[in-house]
């Protein structure tokens, strides 16, 4: 294990395994915060308010406890200190996790207080919460890479008595929907929120009534970012360093009556992280160089020596180990199932041919418990035969969990060699074309072919890559408006 420990802790900027559909440290009001991780409990905050008839951003802080069912909104205010707001939240949620492989959250409100002054020399009224009527529900694919998530909240609905005259009141209807996914590369959750604005003041000389509709859009971004650091000192022993950083960014845009809309961001800069410095004597020149060197300087690909072989062929263990550190997956639970048998037992290995003395035993375990890859037969893995290259897409497509983005029936990719692709592997290589993770050359999938290390650490680069932007632009910009 002192090997997987070192993978660890070089891998040490992970994403938290957050709470499902509380990605972001924002609540359910409809604002951002800075989404700093570790222990704090506190946060810098932004929301817009529209009881007013127009557009206003508040600024203040979010205060939360640790499991994220209590948020206190301290000394939210206007920029010209006009408009003043104090509220707290304390939500019910509960999780069914009948199945592992699904969870489902519904949240709904225990208990709520809110106050807004308004005080602009011409209008001066207060508005106090009297009913929050909030519920939401979210279901969460438990995929063993990336776990995907949506959810909804509708019907719910504000109402807060002007200046404690039950007579006046405002009344703010709200629908929603969410849609996230988590993997150790990069995290997003977006939601498009609708305001619809009823106030009504029936009390005094000046009775007046009017309607409104703003709209919310809020994305959390995080990301495990590669930087690469050229080496100004020419008198070195390196020409350059990677380095890890986590980058994390919170974004509203809102808009009110089809307005032009409007957006406020925060941004976290944590330090960077400064990585491993390989240093293969065989790379220079080659045409994998640099997909090579950024996964050796992860760990991700590790070989003893200052030789790499980059045009040797990858073997069916190799790239377990290399997919499984890639993609971060647990391999203490594969650690812990081994714990679990009676003293005295027969241990039985799970491939015949792949003992626990096996040196990538680890990764060829959490690689066949998370169902991303199988043995060759029921009972053997052959880890020492080479993987060829529709075995590695399909094995890379099974770990994404986008298998359905493939036609159902019946098909042929745009492949040349379409015929050469075997019946089982069809729809993985049309995905992963389909992804830009892997796109053949000339025309030719060549799918029979065996991966050398080379192909396999570019196709991994670009998984990666994938991971870190491409999905993200799917769950930002392919759903909000900007």
């Amino acid at each position: 294990m002192k090997r997987i420990i070192a993978i660890l802790i070089v891998l040490s900027l992970v994403l938290p395994n957050a709470a499902l559909a509380s990605m972001n440290n924002s609540g359910f009001e409809g604002g951002i915060s800075k989404n700093e991780t570790g222990t704090k409990t506190e946060y810098a905050y932004k929301e817009v308010t529209f009881i007013t008839g127009k557009p206003v951003v508040l600024y203040g802080l979010v205060k939360m406890n640790a499991d994220k069912t209590s948020f206190t909104f301290a000394g939210l205010k206007s920029a010209d200190g006009t408009i003043k707001s104090d509220k707290k939240v304390t939500l019910n949620r509960s999780l069914n996790t009948d199945s592992t492989l699904q969870t489902i959250e519904t949240v709904d409100i225990k208990s709520f207080t809110e106050s807004i002054s308004v005080d602009d020399g011409t209008t001066k009224e207060t508005y106090v919460l009297k009913d929050y009527q909030f519920h939401s529900s979210t279901v969460k694919d438990n995929q063993p890479v990336i776990q995907f998530y949506q959810g909804a909240w509708n019907r719910c609905q504000k109402t807060y008595v002007i200046n404690g005259n039950s007579l006046d009141t405002v009344t703010i209807d709200i629908n929603g929907n969410l849609y996230g996914y988590e993997n150790f590369w990069s995290s997003t959750e977006t939601q498009t929120i609708n305001q619809n604005i009823h106030y009504s003041k029936k009390s005094g000389e000046a009775p007046s009534e009017w309607y409104g509709y703003g709209k919310v859009e809020l994305s959390f971004n995080k990301t495990n970012k590669l930087d690469y650091f050229e080496n100004a000192v020419h008198l070195s022993s390196f020409a350059g360093a990677y380095g890890l950083l986590k980058e994390e960014e919170s974004t509203m845009t809102y808009s009110y009556d089809g307005g032009q809309a409007q957006s406020e961001i925060l941004e976290n800069h944590p330090p960077q992280e400064m990585l491993y410095l390989p240093k293969y004597e065989d790379l220079r020149g080659h045409w994998a160089e640099e997909p090579i060197k950024k996964l050796a300087s992860l760990k991700i690909i590790e070989e003893e020596g200052n030789i790499f072989g980059p045009d040797l062929s990858e073997t069916r263990a190799d790239f377990a180990r290399h997919m499984a550190i890639a993609l971060k997956l647990d391999l203490e639970k594969s650690e812990e199932v081994r714990r679990t048998y009676v003293k005295g037992e027969e241990k039985k290995p799970f491939f015949l041919d792949v003992q626990e003395t096996h040196k990538d035993y680890d990764y060829i375990k959490a690689m066949n418990d998370n169902n991303v890859m199988h043995g060759k037969t029921d009972n053997m893995f052959y880890p020492e035969e080479t993987i060829t290259r529709e075995e590695a897409f399909t094995i890379v497509v099974r770990a994404l969990g986008l298998e359905r983005l493939a036609p159902t029936h019946d098909f042929q990719t745009k492949f040349k060699d379409d015929r050469k692709i075997s019946k089982w592997a069809k729809k993985a290589i049309y995905v992963i074309d389909y992804l830009g993770i892997a796109q053949g050359y000339e025309g030719y999938i060549n799918p029979q072919e065996v991966m050398t290390k080379a192909e396999t650490a570019a196709m991994i680069d670009k998984l990666i890559a994938y991971l870190q932007e491409d999905l993200k632009a799917d769950y930002r910009e392919g759903i909000l408006d900007y």
